[in-house]
């Protein structure tokens, strides 16, 4: 088996762990998001979301995390994210 020779690349602040306000009916409902095994795991403070594990405020919020990957956009350097112009931190990637 070869070994896998380690790269890096610049990845957003945000892919590691994001949050955000929306403004709902019923009051300020907090969205966040931490990576994790099931892809995709965004949580909201709003009751909907504990019964459906879906909102419209997770919708809403989506569009406005950037998430930005180097590796997978091909990047190799950057000191500031392109998509979002946020920090970024340097991630190890076997190739």
């Amino acid at each position: 088996m070869p070994d896998l020779t380690v790269e890096h690349y610049p990845v957003c602040e945000s892919a590691r762990v994001w949050s955000t306000t929306v403004e709902g009916i019923t009051g300020r409902h907090t969205v966040t998001w931490e990576p994790g095994s099931e892809g995709w795991n965004y949580r909201c403070t709003c009751k909907g979301f504990r019964f459906r594990r879906s909102c419209r405020h997770v919708e809403e919020a989506r569009k406005q995390h950037c998430n930005w990957n180097g590796f997978v956009k091909g990047v190799s350097e950057a000191q500031e994210c392109p998509k979002c112009g946020g920090p970024v931190f340097i991630q190890g990637y076997g190739v």
